[in-house]
């Protein structure tokens, strides 16, 4: 019977990022009120972001 080695504890998982676009951000927002965002990162442009008032 063959023995198996395994020389480095397994790797976590990645993480997933979500890219929102000039968009998506309504979609997301959405997602987000409902409780069904999938995510726990994302990556907003600063472009087009705008500071609150």
């Amino acid at each position: 019977m063959a023995e198996i080695l395994q020389f480095h504890p397994r790797p976590s998982p990645l993480a997933g990022f979500l890219h929102i676009g000039h968009t998506s951000h309504k979609k997301v927002e959405a997602l987000l009120a409902a409780g069904r965002f999938a995510y726990r990162r994302a990556v907003f442009e600063a472009a087009h972001l705008s500071a609150p008032c």
